[in-house]
């Protein structure tokens, strides 16, 4: 079990992930509270936790997490974990948090996702809930974010990138659940899981930055 203490109380929080870095040979283990494990996989006997890192505080000083207020305190901190083993990052989203990418070897927040403008007609707030996010390319360089809002978003997450806002993402109506999973297929192809079960192929290429467009895009679904 991994512990660790945000107050004056100890709890143990359940993993959501753990990725494994062959160049590094560095275990990484994340859990519900946005903490980062790392362990050297040197060890096969004890294996132990080398370094600690939290996501959502790694590049503010201290163990400090901000929780959202109401009926969702301290909970759903981190819903969903992704690992880019190319370049040694984790990424890790959750309720009303925007995923955050954090370089495991020196817990350095190298990225963190914007959400995007306020709705026009109703000026509220985009909700935000990462539920699955999957690095794409050989070299890392695209990620993308599958919501409970049933949406999939991707963002350059290049270290010379100058944009945290999604690159491009799919229109309202075109996914009708939260999405669960996600793979890249081949360079243009990514097949999205949702919680109806149902399994699509997205072609990345036909995607776009207009979250109220047309939804009726070429998409296949697996039988």
């Amino acid at each position: 079990s991994l512990e660790y203490s945000t107050t004056e109380d100890d709890f143990v929080t359940r993993p959501i992930g753990l990725g494994y870095f062959n160049r590094h040979n560095r275990l990484c283990a994340g859990d519900m509270q946005g903490n980062l494990f790392v362990l050297n996989a040197n060890d096969k006997k004890k294996c132990n936790v080398i370094q600690t890192f939290n996501a959502y505080t790694t590049n503010k000083g201290g163990k400090t997490i901000s929780y959202t207020p109401g009926k969702l305190e301290n909970s759903q901190l981190a819903t969903a974990i992704g690992f880019d083993t190319f370049q040694a990052r984790a990424a890790v989203g959750g309720r009303e948090r925007e995923v955050s990418l954090v370089d495991i070897s020196t817990g350095k927040l190298v990225f963190k996702g914007k959400n995007l403008p306020p709705d026009p007609q109703t000026l509220l707030q985009q909700p935000v809930w990462p539920t699955a996010i999957q690095f794409l390319n050989k070299d890392s360089n695209l990620m993308a974010v599958g919501t409970a809002y049933k949406q999939v978003r991707l963002y350059d997450v290049r270290e010379n990138t100058k944009t945290r806002r999604p690159t491009s993402l799919t229109p309202e109506g075109l996914l009708e659940y939260r999405v669960t999973c996600m793979c890249q297929v081949d360079e243009h192809e990514l097949v999205v899981g949702d919680t109806a079960g149902y399994i699509y192929s997205l072609d990345i290429r036909r995607m776009g930055r207009d979250s109220k467009g047309p939804a009726n895009r070429d998409m296949a679904r697996y039988v």
